[in-house]
């Protein structure tokens, strides 16, 4: 459920120019990072997938809570914490292919070679 809220929260602040680029948070990638505002137009990008993602964080920790309190076996338990995991991770990857996609939108389809 943390992790979930953090990612939000973080993804929010870049989309608004809070967090700094290359800093150690964010959606670090070499389309976000070319500039400022690839950086910014890619957080707000993904800021709708990072929202679901926080839900599904809550749901899955309010699932595995209530399997555990109704004596389910630590199987279902570990197998409800999995599902919420694998969705979470999926909703991550969306938020940063629309990341990318909007960072390089926003500097000209250009992306640096490292």
């Amino acid at each position: 459920m943390i992790v979930g809220l953090v990612t939000m929260l973080t993804t929010r602040a870049a989309a608004r120019g809070d967090l700094v680029r290359g800093g150690l948070v964010g959606i670090r990638t070499r389309a976000t990072s070319r500039s400022g505002a690839a950086w910014e137009a890619g957080h707000r990008a993904a800021q709708g997938p990072t929202r679901w993602c926080a839900l599904v964080c809550a749901a899955s920790a309010l699932a595995v809570l209530g399997v555990s309190l109704v004596g389910g076996s630590e199987e279902a338990v570990l197998l409800t914490a999995a599902g919420g995991g694998v969705a979470a991770m999926a909703l991550l990857a969306v938020a940063v292919h629309r990341a990318n996609a909007a960072a390089r939108r926003a500097d000209g389809g250009v992306v640096s070679v490292h």
